[in-house]
């Protein structure tokens, strides 16, 4: 296995945006406390295990994507979603602990999951697994849509 420069800048990418993610729920931890939470909310520890779990299925399939793929418009099209999905990633984090500002969270939350399910069906037809690598995350962001919109409810 030859050693590319984008095995390290993929991973690099990916867990700086779960970092900077982390820093932004870090500080709004104490607003979140104060919250009427629903019943199926997770304990806090679950948490970071999910998304660190889910930073490593997306480097992987951005990895295996990458790797495999035709530097084509349609490549560039794809490496775009993944771009605006580290952004919006961050945005809901920020909307959500940073500004509490749970209505905003929850669209942008809305945009993300749809970035997602057009991130996967576009990868699809060139890559499955990658494609499949990303099922996982679109499923913890449709309960993270379940679980902003029950706390926008009873807050």
């Amino acid at each position: 296995m030859k050693l590319r420069l984008n095995y390290f800048i993929i991973p690099l990418l990916v867990f700086s945006v779960l970092f900077i993610g982390s820093f932004f729920s870090l500080a709004g931890m104490a607003w979140h406390d104060t919250l009427i939470l629903p019943k199926l909310n997770p304990p806090k520890s679950i948490f970071p295990l999910a998304w660190n779990m889910l930073g490593l299925l997306t480097t992987a399939s951005i990895l295996l994507f990458y790797n495999r793929g035709t530097r084509d418009l349609y490549f560039w099209i794809i490496q775009s979603f993944f771009a605006i999905n580290g952004f919006l990633n961050i945005a809901w984090t920020m909307a959500f602990f940073g500004w509490h500002n749970i209505v905003l969270a929850w669209l942008i939350a809305l945009a993300l999951e749809y970035n997602l399910i057009l991130l996967i069906s576009m990868m699809y037809k060139r890559s499955k697994m990658a494609a499949l690598l990303l099922v996982p995350y679109a499923l913890w962001v449709l309960f993270a849509l379940y679980l902003n919109w029950r706390i926008w409810l009873l807050n």
